[in-house]
């Protein structure tokens, strides 16, 4: 009866390294697409980057009248 219950525990020990050696592996994949996303940041021209104002149109009353209504 002890052996059924040894290989269920070796088959999760197996189990278990098999899943550690997935999580490294992730681990290592994640942090290489990091620091590749992280040069390409770097390297954006900053004179491109900028931040856009947004500004709220102005509606006469009418305009106002008639976008309500669904009209315009």
């Amino acid at each position: 009866m002890k052996s059924p219950n040894l290989k269920i525990t070796n088959e999760l020990n197996r189990e278990l390294e098999q899943l550690e050696k997935e999580i490294k592996k992730s681990e290592s994949e994640n942090n290489i697409y990091k620091n590749k996303i992280s040069e390409e940041i770097k390297n954006i021209d900053k004179n491109k980057v900028f931040n856009t104002i947004h500004v709220e149109p102005k509606y006469t009353l009418w305009q106002r009248i008639m976008k309500g209504l669904g009209i315009n």
